[in-house]
């Protein structure tokens, strides 16, 4: 591995060892009816690249990825409040909404409504990737961008949600109304994104299939590119998502797939043209098991092996007069979690990736087989 990484790997033990010896309990503030709770996550990354023999040199990196400044809390009982600031020159994580929680029906049935900006839950990876609450190693490639970035999906953005549990919490329900354009961008026409999505766990507790939970999530709106000369360009979102989460023997057992496909219509231009529609689907699993080692005395210290397989497709559905704008790629990777305490964790995973990408100097696009070691620290306070 080169100087660099190893550089990386030493300052994040270092950065380890002063979390470890200084993490405490925080405290809350009263303030008037409510309360506020000021917290914060700091994600660092260093990476060190295998390159195939197309691409040029990649150096290696070091960087912080994130630093978030948190504050959350109610105004009053009831109504909660979360304001995120990204610290790391990225406003793709800024979130700014207020939740009024158990709002009663009837009697019998409460919901919650979420109104701001925030992660909405079409997917567990789309809600959870990335978040220092989360053993889980990174997101698929239709949220993080891959080389297909053009045909991701937000999962960040404006808008109103509900949701509610029933049968003892055994079915969540999510409804929600969305801008449609992502982070603080305001979307060039009336029809906004609408969103549904319902996730199972029908299982009873104490049996073989406790922890077995299942859903499906669906997402229509526009995209219009602000000041376009054509029409809208209507966009459906499916999700299908398996999960499991059971104690066996000394740990604990987690294992995750999910099925994401993205369809984007031709405008009125398009049409003329033939062009059909534009496709992007991502499917990925993943496995983890969490549990403690001899070495690992603290109440919240544990060891977490986790293997991932992910692959993704892009097709321009004929909006490219060739393949160029047509991608695919798939990435396994082997990874372990280091919990140190429940305020941080060091992760250092092996990625083997076979993905489509540009070669520098040649109008071409070829398979490219960068492998890559991957070690984060996650902090949060």
């Amino acid at each position: 591995m080169k100087r660099a990484l190893w550089t990386g790997m030493g300052l994040l033990m270092l950065l380890t060892g002063a979390s470890v010896a200084q993490s405490q309990d925080g405290g809350v503030i009263k303030v008037a009816e409510g309360d506020l709770t000021v917290g914060g996550y700091i994600h660092l990354w260093g990476t060190s690249m295998q390159d195939d023999d197309y691409q040029t040199v990649t150096p290696d990196a070091f960087a912080v990825r994130r630093a978030r400044l948190i504050l959350a809390g109610h105004v009053v009982p009831k109504v909660a409040y979360r304001l995120q600031e990204e610290l790391a020159g990225s406003a793709s994580s800024r979130d700014a909404l207020i939740k009024f929680e158990d709002i009663s029906l009837g009697g019998k049935f409460a919901v919650n409504l979420t109104a701001g900006q925030y992660k909405y839950p079409l997917s567990e990876a789309g809600l959870k990737w990335g978040t220092p609450a989360d053993e889980l190693i990174r997101g698929p490639w239709i949220y993080e961008g891959g080389n297909g970035a053009g045909s991701t999906i937000a999962d960040r953005d404006t808008g109103v949600l509900i949701d509610g549990a029933a049968w003892n919490k055994k079915i969540k329900a999510y409804l929600g109304l969305f801008n449609g354009k992502g982070t603080n961008a305001a979307e060039d026409n009336d029809q906004k994104d609408s969103m549904l999505r319902v996730m199972v766990s029908p299982f009873e507790k104490g049996s073989l299939m406790e922890g077995l939970s299942f859903g499906s999530g669906y997402m229509k709106g526009d995209q219009r590119v602000k000041g376009a000369t054509t029409d809208n360009q209507p966009r459906e979102r499916v999700t299908f998502t398996t999960k499991y989460d059971k104690n066996i023997g000394d740990g604990t057992l987690s294992a995750i797939g999910e099925y994401f496909r993205q369809k984007q219509k031709p405008n009125s231009a398009d049409r003329l043209l033939g062009w059909d529609d534009a496709k992007t689907t991502n499917v990925y699993f993943q496995l983890a098991y969490k549990t403690k080692l001899g070495f690992l005395s603290g109440e919240d210290q544990a060891l977490q092996p986790v293997l991932r397989y992910q692959k993704y497709k892009t097709d321009d559905g004929d909006l490219v007069s060739d393949e160029l704008a047509n991608w695919k790629g798939e990435m396994i990777t082997a990874g372990c979690n280091l919990i140190l305490n429940k305020y941080s964790r060091l992760m250092l995973d092996y990625n083997r990736i076979d993905d489509d990408t540009w070669v520098a100097g040649r109008v071409e696009k070829i398979d490219v087989d960068n492998n890559e070691f991957l070690l984060q620290l996650e902090l949060k306070f």
